[in-house]
């Protein structure tokens, strides 16, 4: 996929910080095409190396979407502050482009699982393995091909 180049050079981010974006945020927006045209939906999501993970119901229009056209795009904003004195948003947010599939190894799935619960609930002991509702849910991985993040500072 080739992207314009980023419009506010200033405000770029390396790919570190970028990755820290992704795993301090609480949720993100993972977008996909329709023939329709974009859909895009909050999720919450786990970071293991370059790959983000996605916990979905086992059908749905996301899985419909993701089996026509895996290309996909997700995004996360942290840090965020409305600046009301200079009219501006504060803010650090990454942008993630790569493709979309669903986990079919049941250990990569139960591993995707513990990094998810332990992002969201490091409190709760969990364990994938022995969790009811494993076969309830589907996970998918989006591999990601393409990383960008920026930010909006106090001077």
């Amino acid at each position: 996929m080739a992207l314009p180049p980023m419009r506010r050079k200033e405000r770029a981010l390396d790919s570190a910080d970028a990755l820290s974006i992704l795993d301090q945020a609480v949720y993100g927006t993972l977008a996909l095409q329709s023939t329709d045209g974009p859909y895009a939906v909050p999720l919450n999501f786990a970071r293991i190396g370059r790959a983000l993970y996605f916990h979905v119901a086992p059908q749905g229009f996301k899985l419909e979407l993701m089996e026509q056209d895996g290309r996909a795009a997700f995004s996360a904003v942290t840090d965020v502050a409305v600046d009301a004195p200079r009219m501006t948003t504060l803010y650090r947010s990454a942008m993630a482009f790569g493709a979309l599939r669903r986990v079919e190894d049941e250990a990569e799935a139960i591993a995707a699982l513990n990094a998810i619960a332990a992002k969201y609930a490091p409190q709760v002991a969990f364990d994938a393995v022995a969790c009811a509702n494993r076969k309830r849910v589907t996970i998918l991985r989006m591999d990601i091909a393409h990383l960008t993040a920026k930010g909006n500072f106090p001077a």
